[in-house]
């Protein structure tokens, strides 16, 4: 069986159990997740909402990177 085939056949079951029922997953799921004792950070309670996702660009004057020399040409 592969990865994709288990994965399917544990959603499967899942839904089976709780009959196909999407209110009754997400509920099992819930109870599944407070009951794991991990920190579950729900959409909206993300901290430092002022800091970016990610690295913002750096400005192409200030960047760190060298910048090419202009060739110059003797005449």
């Amino acid at each position: 069986m592969t990865i994709v085939e288990e994965v399917r056949s544990f959603k499967e079951a899942v839904a089976a159990k709780h009959g196909f029922d999407v209110g009754r997953i997400v509920a099992a799921a819930r109870q599944r997740q407070e009951a794991s004792g991990c920190r579950v950070i729900r959409q909206g309670e993300q901290g430092g909402a002022e800091q970016p996702a990610t690295r913002p660009e750096p400005d192409s004057e200030s960047s760190d990177k060298p910048q090419p020399e202009a060739e110059e040409r003797s005449r």
